[in-house]
């Protein structure tokens, strides 16, 4: 036909669509794009405080029903005490250490002034592994924001929880206490542990 130019027909889809195909997007090479942009993120696992349990093993916390109900009273008094469980994702990228975090607030009527000293220790829970019931040594939690002493100023302090034993879905076992400290009540308002990101998610249900 006159003006019209006749192609013959190929089955090579680039001559066909004029489209690169050794660089077309593909499942798989969506899929990974998508994880390495993920790689070094965070992210984190919360532990409302009211899912925290304030009977730990060395004193127990009380649950504060004056002022910011529902948080965990940690007196100046005695070692008072909770537990938190927290499981890991399937985004956690494997081989990186976590984050844990205690929020809290200074609330005391008379003496807001001074140190409160949380501590932390903790066991990892693997999937398939036999569960030891061996804590870490307690350990003095790090300040990361820093309450002054302020009353009801939101501060955190920070611990790091080595990588070792850690998989998607572990669990971390974890008893938080204070250990005197020279200011007066605190308040716990949450805990949290912060994590990387490696990929989207995983192939199998209970391993990458």
């Amino acid at each position: 036909m006159a003006g019209h130019e006749i192609v013959p027909y190929s089955t090579d889809a680039q001559a066909v669509s004029g489209v690169d195909t050794a660089s077309a997007v593909t499942p798989a090479s969506l899929t990974a794009r998508l994880n390495a942009d993920l790689v070094g993120k965070w992210d984190d696992v919360l532990m409302p405080v009211t899912a925290i349990n304030p009977s730990g093993p060395d004193g127990t916390m009380t649950v504060d029903t004056t002022e910011i109900f529902g948080s965990l009273v940690a007196s100046v008094v005695g070692t008072p005490s909770c537990c938190a469980l927290f499981q890991l994702n399937h985004q956690y990228q494997v081989g990186t250490a976590l984050s844990l975090h205690v929020h809290y607030v200074k609330n005391d009527g008379a003496d807001n002034a001074g140190t409160v000293p949380f501590e932390a220790k903790w066991i990892v829970i693997p999937i398939g592994a036999t569960v030891t019931t061996t804590y870490s040594n307690y350990a003095a939690g790090t300040i990361m924001v820093d309450p002054g002493d302020t009353k009801l100023k939101h501060g955190i302090q920070s611990w790091v929880i080595p990588a070792t034993g850690l998989d998607i879905s572990s669990i971390i076992a974890v008893v938080i206490r204070r250990n005197g400290g020279t200011s007066g009540q605190a308040n716990l308002l949450g805990a949290d542990v912060h994590y990387q990101k490696g990929q989207q998610g995983s192939t199998n249900e209970s391993s990458l």
